[in-house]
């Protein structure tokens, strides 16, 4: 019994932890929306998902 809560609490903690470490470099932002910006970021679909956020902005 005792181990399940700690193995609940370590999973909650790493949750919360994981839910904070958000990557802004993929927010629209007048800043992140320049053509220059996105020639800057890998090629991935995090950076579609900005640039078609972008365009419909």
């Amino acid at each position: 019994m005792k181990s399940n809560t700690i193995i609940l609490t370590l999973a909650t903690l790493t949750s919360v932890l994981l839910a904070g470490c958000s990557d802004d470099r993929y927010s629209v932002t007048d800043e992140h929306c320049k053509p220059e910006y996105w020639q800057q970021l890998p090629d991935n679909p995090e950076r579609e998902a900005l640039i078609e956020a972008c365009m419909t902005r």
